[in-house]
């Protein structure tokens, strides 16, 4: 008599306790929405220091997509990196993380300061003899 070999579950969850989104869909609105964003915010350029190139450029998630299911879509949890060191940083993407927070912080910062520096620099209002709105 033969014995029937035990099937052995290949996914780590029950399936009515999978979760869901797990595979990526680089065609989704969210995920072109998400990259888009990720760019404007660069410039089009790779963030990687020395770098800057404008050629090949691809949306990394600083946090892995796979654990982080709520800052998926997150503008801060993107940078832009070429394809060279896109692939320079594979499998050393942990080691990264600190330095790609880093470069977002300090944009952001710069970016508030651009904007600081502009509202403080508004047009004069001609009926108030030349004088700012901040002035008044």
């Amino acid at each position: 008599m033969r014995r029937k070999k035990k099937r052995i579950n290949r996914y780590r969850y029950p399936k009515h306790q999978r979760r869901p989104n797990l595979t990526r869909d680089f065609n989704s609105p969210s995920y072109k929405r998400w990259r888009t964003a990720v760019f404007e915010r660069d410039g089009h350029r790779c963030q990687m220091p020395n770098c800057g190139s404008r050629k090949r450029l691809q949306a990394h998630h600083i946090e892995p997509w796979s654990t982080n299911i709520y800052t998926r879509f997150l503008v801060n949890n993107g940078i832009t990196l070429c394809f060279w060191c896109h692939k320079n940083i594979n499998k050393k993407e942990t080691f990264y993380i600190p330095l790609f927070h880093k470069i977002i912080a300090y944009q952001l910062l710069n970016k508030l300061k651009t904007l600081k520096n502009g509202h403080n620099k508004t047009k004069s209002n001609k009926r108030h003899k030349g004088k700012t709105r901040l002035d008044i």
